[in-house]
């Protein structure tokens, strides 16, 4: 290229803007991550000697792009003061340096530009300026004391629902290295754009500890947080190191934007590598399958003291016990966008005919297309109801710390469910000697009312357990179990345990046939 105005047309990994043609270009916007050449008029307008060019963004992790056959455009994410020289910066690459050619802009046309780096000692390498550099003898991988590989090379991004992140880190030179984490918060962003409420709850979970089995962690919020690496090659060079995200430490409201950057910094005072970080206050709303543990069951004991003429009532024993073998039950909770809550028996989980993905209470909701791929999902132990209605769950809400409860019927001549029937059994058919008429509750079978609550326990102070929040819930199973016979008489028991949720879809609109 001879002239800034006339860019080459012939096949190159350049892209440009053609101030003549400008719908023939293929640079439309600044990108982060790369570097630019930029020609500006002399004179400017009102006879400025310089202009000060200011873009904002998102900070961009370097992602380097080698060629062996060409000559590369590369800015190094150097630290802020104190850059250190050219000759510095490439002593872990030997070969570079020996072999390696360095060209830097000067300033003035570019008929006269790049020119040759000599004296590297005396040249920094400044955050923000870029190098031509060109080595045909091999492929280079150095770009600096550590390397950092993202999982998603544009930062970290934990949106509504992921809840972890992971990343690998390596030293590139022949001694020891610290590497520094720590949080930045963000700038305020400009008008017109998304709010930051903060910075996002960051753990960094520790080294497994063998004798307990678990990954103690550490809080961002807390602190920096450091890794020490052998020497390259060595054994605890490279690293893989698992984020995760806190959102019950957060707070705010649903949909609230949470941003900062994590900076990495090394010993040896070289490299700041910036990478975005940011996560949504998710919704709860979906659908949630698990299941309960029922562990212990309530006493229902009297004590008396039968020494005298008649037996006298001493004590009773209400406390829960253990049983002798757990017992589980299928959960299936929807949650909608406004909170609320209600238990089903089965739902349906699918396509309808616009192909959207639906969760129902009914079969005929689905695509007739895509049944083969629906599914099914259904808890035994629940009265099965025509139409399925769900049982509105109330008392609290669907959070930590929270509890929730609904009552389930099941109707003393309920032939379905109730376990008191047998249709064919003439003393458990629920029916008079001449099969005309149904009887009492009482009589052959009772009415059952199951009051069932699940209660939300805090999170466990673990790494797991914190970052599982939004995906899994769990904490104390109840039920109370009433049957009813003739008048008032009534017979209590009571069951407890644990439970837990998993979210299986977000869909906050459960489908019905009248919605």
């Amino acid at each position: 290229m001879t002239s800034p105005a006339q860019p080459l047309d012939s096949d190159t990994r350049w892209l440009s803007w053609k101030r003549e043609v400008p719908i023939d270009a293929t640079l439309n916007t600044f990108l982060g991550n790369a570097a630019y050449l930029i020609r500006l008029d002399d004179p400017l307008p009102g006879g400025a000697p310089s202009y000060t060019l200011q873009i904002k963004g998102k900070p961009a992790p370097p992602v380097y792009q080698w060629s062996s056959d060409g000559v590369n455009l590369l800015g190094f994410s150097t630290v802020d003061t104190n850059a250190p020289n050219l000759e510095d910066f490439f002593t872990p690459a030997p070969s570079l340096l020996a072999n390696g050619e360095i060209y830097q802009y000067i300033g003035g046309d570019i008929s006269s530009n790049p020119v040759r780096v000599f004296a590297l000692r005396n040249t920094d390498v400044t955050r923000g300026k870029a190098f031509w550099i060109r080595d045909e003898t091999q492929f280079n991988r150095y770009f600096g004391p550590f390397d950092l590989r993202l999982q998603d090379h544009t930062g970290v991004d934990f949106g509504n629902l992921v809840s972890t992140s992971s990343f690998r880190l390596t030293n590139m030179t022949p001694n020891a290295l610290t590497v520094t984490l720590e949080m930045v918060s963000s700038e305020d962003p400009p008008s017109g754009e998304t709010a930051i409420a903060g910075d996002p709850e960051i753990l960094v979970e520790g080294e497994l500890d063998l004798a307990t089995l678990t990954r103690p962690f550490s809080r961002l919020s807390d602190g920096a947080y450091q890794w020490e690496l052998s020497a390259a090659g060595e054994e605890g060079s490279e690293i893989q190191v698992t984020l995760g995200l806190d959102r019950s430490a957060m707070g705010g409201s649903v949909g609230d934007l949470f941003a900062g950057v994590l900076s990495f910094t090394d010993s040896v005072g070289i490299l700041k590598v910036d990478v975005p970080v940011s996560a949504e206050q998710g919704s709860l709303a979906g659908l949630w399958v698990g299941e309960a543990n029922v562990t212990q069951v309530r006493h229902d004991l009297s004590f008396y003291d039968r020494s005298g003429e008649e037996a006298e009532l001493t004590g009773t024993d209400v406390s829960f016990g253990g049983v002798a073998r757990p017992y589980t039950l299928r959960l299936i909770v929807h949650v909608d966008a406004a909170g609320n809550t209600e238990l089903l028996q089965r739902v349906y989980y699918g396509f309808d005919d616009n192909i959207d993905e639906l969760v129902a209470t009914q079969e005929n909701l689905l695509s007739p297309d895509y049944l083969s791929i629906s599914r099914r999902i259904s808890a035994p132990h629940l009265p099965w109801q025509e139409g399925n209605p769900a049982w509105p769950m109330t008392g609290g809400t669907f959070s930590l710390g929270q509890t929730i409860s609904t009552t389930v019927t099941v109707g003393h001549s309920d032939q379905r469910s109730n376990p008191f029937l047998h249709t064919y059994h003439p003393d458990h058919d629920n029916r008079t000697a001449t099969f005309d008429a149904t009887l009492a509750p009482g009589k052959e079978s009772y009415q059952i009312d199951r009051d069932i609550s699940l209660a939300f326990e805090a999170l466990a102070d673990s790494f797991s357990s914190l970052t599982l929040n939004g995906r899994v819930m769990a904490g104390t199973y109840g039920e109370t179990i009433t049957l009813s016979g003739t008048g008032n008489n009534q017979k209590e028991y009571a069951v407890q345990g644990t439970f837990s949720l998993t979210r299986l879809s977000t869909i906050d609109d459960l489908r019905t046939p009248t919605n």
